[in-house]
């Protein structure tokens, strides 16, 4: 008795199932022995369409006219937004450009005072090294002839 009912409770289920999944009753052979490979074929992923494809499908004309020079209005929004991108873009570049300049310009107003300092010391140290090197090389050939070339041509840099 419960195996009759459990094969009715079954056999029903199986004619459900075949309705609810892609209404494939009676395409597939109904075979009362049990669950076949062929009964789950609309299981099978490769039965099922992906995504939108019905959808998709049936829209393969557009409902409405197309819209006249469509594609010339689209090349000139898109250059008219790349001009109006690079002249802000430039705008931009100038006015940093400028900020950056006044910004270098208060830097150095702090620092020329010790570049210059620096610059100096360069200067008398290049100065005395070369008087140095003047004075050992006059000496080497007479000891007074440094001071006699300085006081004959008035040369306080030699």
């Amino acid at each position: 008795m419960n195996i009759l009912r459990f094969q009715l409770n079954f056999k029903l289920a199986m004619k459900t199932r075949s309705r609810t999944f892609h209404n494939t009753k009676g395409k597939y052979p109904d075979y009362s022995g049990g669950p076949n490979f062929d009964q789950y074929a609309a299981h099978s992923p490769l039965q099922h369409s992906r995504y939108r494809v019905e959808e998709l499908r049936s829209k393969i004309f557009f409902d409405h006219p197309p819209i006249p020079n469509r594609i010339p209005k689209f090349i000139l929004l898109f250059f008219l937004t790349a001009v109006f991108s690079t002249g802000v873009r430039d705008r931009f570049m100038r006015r940093n450009k400028k900020f950056v300049k006044e910004q270098e310009k208060n830097l150095f107003r702090l620092i020329v005072p010790f570049v210059q300092a620096m610059e100096d010391l360069r200067f008398t140290a290049i100065e005395q090294k070369n008087f140095m090197i003047t004075k050992a090389i006059s000496d080497t050939i007479h000891p007074g002839i440094f001071e006699h070339i300085r006081w004959r041509f008035h040369q306080e840099d030699i």
